[in-house]
């Protein structure tokens, strides 16, 4: 019994998404993951816990090879997710991460550029080095720019004035969200 596997643009980008959030591949027999027996598949643990196939069923070399290769991508695809900082006494260099569980840490808040941020720093952000409140360097993160700034703007935290900025900026950083003025 085979399974047929579609492949598309939105599966590879959600391949690479997981690949290099989570970098847990396995190879497991064919029979396991649902195949005829005999060949090996590689296989990557994605965001909710579970096991997805990389490909077809392939040989044991084959497999080994892929997964290889995919470690590989993923170690190249990593280098951007850190910079280099300077770790406490010693002075010896390592990547801070941007990204952590999927919120974006200090180093990443950073390394952003004045232009990701829908609003400028407040006296907290300016003291630890940060360029803005409220960064915009995903759609996802534009999103919820956008309800924060609302929320804020309705307890009395930010202006009429700021909230204006805020949606600017999403809507300059991003035209295809429709943002209500």
């Amino acid at each position: 019994m085979t399974r047929k596997k579609g492949s598309s643009a939105a599966k590879a980008t959600k391949l690479d998404r997981d690949i290099a959030e989570y970098a847990a591949l396995r190879i497991v027999p064919s029979e396991r993951a649902g195949y005829a027996p005999g060949k090996w598949v590689l296989q990557y643990l994605s965001g909710n816990g579970m096991w997805f196939d990389i490909g077809d069923p392939k040989t044991k070399r084959e497999a080994e090879a892929a997964q290889k290769r995919e470690t590989e991508r993923y170690l190249a695809s990593t280098h951007h997710l850190g910079r280099k900082v300077h770790q406490g006494p010693t002075g010896r260099e390592v990547y801070a991460a941007h990204e952590r569980g999927g919120h974006i840490t200090t180093s990443g808040r950073r390394s952003l550029p004045r232009e990701k941020f829908a609003l400028p720093p407040g006296p907290s952000e300016k003291r630890r080095g940060i360029k803005g409140r409220l960064p915009l360097d995903t759609i996802e993160r534009a999103h919820a720019a956008l309800t924060r700034a609302s929320q804020m703007h309705h307890r009395g935290h930010i202006s009429a004035r700021e909230l204006s900025q805020a949606r600017k900026a999403v809507r300059h950083a991003w035209p295809s969200i429709h943002v209500t003025m």
